[in-house]
């Protein structure tokens, strides 16, 4: 009894090591060299090119980039393009062939966009169906550390690693309207909703139509060198302005999201006060 017992446990003995031996022989022997190892995508490449080589082994290699795609390599040399958007920011590299597998990992940088403030001549107050002039392109006002000047502020959006920035306008009434405001590019063409790129959009507060109420001119420049609508629309909406409000303010909420190429995104709420007149 006690015999056989030993023999049981000889036998299981000599088991785990046999099992053992063949997942040595089986452990990864492919080296697999990703280069670039990280990087920032570019959009002139359409995101972040890789090349990879594999050795060791015999070919065919099945390479897998980890975002889904496969392909099969007869030489071990392959090129992939991660493309945005990116559901993650580092991905495993895989190839295998009869004799083993290897392993490579690769890294997305970027670091997202940065939203300061809209700027508009209007402030943060308008009438209805007037013409709003949305700045998003980057600058400042003022000067910093000077108590005689002007505060020093900042505007717009940018982005860390010089990335194409895209802009998605929601304008609606806090009273709870149910239709968001329409909110146009310099073309006439209503963007809101949309993720476009751009540095100067039109909103018509409380206009919610496909086409604005009026059409208005490209930018042209002013002589301080700063851009503007045409002068005839602008003194429009100037005279407006010095007009004795008569009718009602309502908070009206405008959500701005920033994306830059690679899907990274900042987010920016302001409140208006919007006139409605009273006839």
């Amino acid at each position: 009894m006690r015999y056989g017992l030993r023999s049981g446990v000889l036998l299981i003995l000599i088991a785990i090591v046999m099992c053992s031996v063949a997942c040595c022989v089986r452990s990864p022997l492919i080296s697999v060299i990703a280069d670039p190892k990280s990087g920032h995508p570019c959009p002139e490449h359409g995101g972040l090119c890789v090349h990879v080589q594999c050795s060791g082994g015999q070919p065919p290699y099945l390479i897998s980039f980890g975002d889904g795609v496969e392909i099969t390599s007869s030489t071990g040399v392959a090129e992939h393009i991660y493309s945005p958007p990116y559901s993650k920011m580092e991905y495993r590299i895989a190839a295998s062939c009869e004799a083993g597998v290897g392993f490579s990992d690769v890294s997305i940088e970027n670091r997202p966009p940065i939203f300061y403030d809209i700027f508009s001549v209007k402030g943060n107050q308008a009438e209805e169906r007037e013409l709003v002039l949305l700045q998003v392109s980057h600058f400042t006002k003022g000067r910093s550390g000077c108590d005689e000047c002007e505060p020093y502020r900042v505007f717009g959006g940018t982005d860390p690693d010089g990335d194409p920035l895209y802009y998605e306008w929601h304008i609606r009434k806090q009273s709870g309207a149910a239709k968001e405001d329409s909110v146009y590019d310099l073309s006439g063409s209503r963007v809101n909703g949309k993720a476009v790129q751009g540095d100067y959009f039109v909103w018509f507060p409380n206009w919610h139509e496909a086409k604005p109420p009026w059409p208005f001119s490209p930018l042209s420049s002013s002589p301080s060198g700063m851009p503007r609508l045409s002068d005839a629309r602008l003194q429009v909406a100037e005279n407006a302005s010095t007009i004795t409000p008569k009718g009602h303010y309502h908070d009206y909420l405008i959500r701005l999201t920033i994306t830059d190429y690679c899907s990274a995104a900042d987010t920016h709420e302001e409140t208006w006060e919007i006139l409605e007149p009273s006839n």
